[in-house]
């Protein structure tokens, strides 16, 4: 019988070190945020050579821009008819 409360104690105590690990790994992950610039920044970028690849949403009001380093970065877009001229 104290055999079984051992083995039932072990139990419980896998049980709670699997739980305590995935909720740590859960909780630990920070949320991504990502740089924002401003237009006019952007347009310098571009102009700089800086940016490797922009990728335009389909409503054409943000970009996500893949920088020379390899960092991303989201530009609000404004309505400018020359911006593909530009890229």
């Amino acid at each position: 019988m104290n055999n079984k409360r051992w083995r039932n104690a072990g139990l419980y105590a896998l049980l709670a070190i699997v739980v305590i690990a995935l909720a740590t790994a859960f909780f630990d992950q920070q949320p991504q945020t990502r740089e924002t610039w401003k237009y006019s920044q952007f347009i310098q970028q571009v102009e700089s050579n800086n940016v490797d690849k922009v990728s335009i949403t389909a409503d054409r009001t943000v970009a996500r821009v893949k920088v020379a380093d390899g960092t991303v970065v989201l530009v609000n877009l404004p309505n400018d008819p020359d911006l593909i001229n530009i890229l």
